[in-house]
């Protein structure tokens, strides 16, 4: 079996091109949240397309992969902001492995005017798992794509940049990004903008790279816990969706319904969400697409809804390995008791 038929065999969608310069003019047009990249390539080799990759869409994670590529050209490409590499012949599980890792590492973009030590943060925080993206204007966020931004470090005093609208615009988009501070010009204006913007916190120039990975683990875990009763509904009776959402709410959870599975995905892209209940049956892709398609960008687990009880749709349910599956109508008292549980174990 292809490379390209395994990933699609576990819900991936897979482009595949044959040189370095197509896969650059599609990063050009479109977003692809990983990119699998071999070093030796003729005409252009991993490398250099890694580079330009890039440039036109940092966001993309980049694997390289390898048959026999120098230790150098190894380090070239962690260098250049590559995830990881992986040598040919490579294990499946372990590619596997690698590629749901890069989906769930956390997206960190850091906005300052100065070199100083950006290549050691940005090499600290990957050691972290962290993918790091660093700008030095603001034009540059609208290459970000389709990912949610988690944490955003940005330095409130460059000669040509207001990092307050900075701020706004990413918070506009990404409303759940976590806010950490810095400047060399350290005043109440910046304090109140701090408090304004619900900032981590506000560091001084210079900064010290552990201060700076502490305060990054802090608004991860903020992340998590803000986020630990977001739930996403997908049901597509509208009745039904109505009650159990109004359900949901009266128990202190943060409820965003959809009624299709391809809003349900477009949702969960942008936002984050500690569980998602899915109906089996919807009326664009099935439960089970959803599921697999919230799995390449997302570690939102998975509770399933279906009006019909079957062992087809038990087998499904187990193989995509969903935390937990209900037959309509639902008993409301131990779904509820359900969700406490997976937010319990998650926290």
């Amino acid at each position: 079996m292809f490379l390209p038929d395994i990933l699609e065999s576990y819900g991936y969608g897979a482009i595949v091109v044959d040189s370095g310069y197509k896969a650059i003019e599609l990063a050009k047009r479109n977003f692809y949240s990983v990119i699998l990249c071999d070093i030796n390539m003729p005409g252009i080799n991993g490398v250099e397309t890694l580079k330009r990759i890039k440039k036109v869409s940092p966001a993309s994670t980049v694997i390289m992969m390898t048959a026999g590529a120098s230790r150098k050209m190894i380090d070239d490409t962690i260098k250049e902001g590559a995830y990881d590499v992986v040598k040919k012949p490579f294990e499946v599980k372990k590619l596997l492995d690698t590629i749901f890792e890069a989906l769930k590492a956390p997206l960190v973009i850091v906005i300052n005017d100065e070199n100083t030590d950006t290549k050691l943060l940005q090499s600290q925080l990957k050691e972290h798992k962290y993918e790091v993206i660093m700008y030095k204007n603001e034009d540059s966020i609208d290459l970000i794509g389709e990912n949610k931004v988690d944490v955003m470090l940005l330095d409130m005093h460059m000669p040509e940049f207001d990092g307050s609208k900075i701020i706004e615009d990413i918070k506009e988009s990404y409303p759940d990004t976590c806010i950490i501070m810095f400047t060399g010009k350290y005043s109440e204006d910046v304090a109140r903008k701090a408090i304004q913007y619900d900032s981590i916190n506000c560091l001084s120039k210079p900064m010290d790279i552990n201060d700076i990975i502490k305060n990054v683990e802090i608004a991860r875990n903020k992340i998590a816990e803000d986020n630990s009763k977001n739930i996403i509904l997908v049901e597509d009776d509208r009745n039904q969706n109505m009650t159990l959402t109004k359900i949901l709410k009266n128990e202190g959870y943060l409820v965003e319904s959809v009624y299709n599975g391809k809003d349900a995905v477009e949702k969960v892209k942008k936002g984050i969400y500690s569980i998602a209940i899915v109906d089996y049956k919807l009326p664009d892709i099935t439960g089970i697409e959803v599921v697999r398609k919230i799995r390449e960008v997302s570690d939102t687990e998975v509770v399933f809804l279906s009006g019909h009880a079957s062992l087809e749709v038990a087998i499904e349910a187990i193989r995509e390995e969903v935390n937990d599956f209900f037959t309509k109508p639902v008993d409301v008292e131990k779904l509820l008791d359900r969700l406490k549980k997976i937010i319990t174990r998650k926290q």
